[in-house]
């Protein structure tokens, strides 16, 4: 959580970083509305559904972007893999 500024900046620096939190605050509230920021966090070497486990976010916001990755993948095997586009893809590596 973020703290309240620092007493000793200047006026202008805290009005500044103000504005950033109640930006930050509304962009970040749009990101359950997009499957891609899910799918990402979920995907990210670094974070993965582990990282949902330590932060103790909530059980049905985890279950939810599990089956939202599942379901996306499943889609797109589905309609690429059968018409041999990642063998296409892959086949240069």
């Amino acid at each position: 959580m973020l703290s309240e500024p620092d007493e000793s900046l200047h006026p202008a620096v805290k009005v500044g970083m103000a504005f950033a939190r109640r930006t930050m605050n509304k962009y970040y509230s749009k990101t359950d509305l997009s499957s891609v920021y899910r799918i990402a966090i979920a995907l990210h070497p670094g974070l993965e559904f582990d990282y949902f486990e330590v932060k103790q976010w909530k059980r049905r916001w985890i279950n939810d972007a599990k089956d939202l990755l599942r379901t996306t993948y499943d889609k797109y095997v589905t309609k690429y893999y059968k018409a041999g586009c990642l063998i296409w893809f892959f086949s240069g590596f």
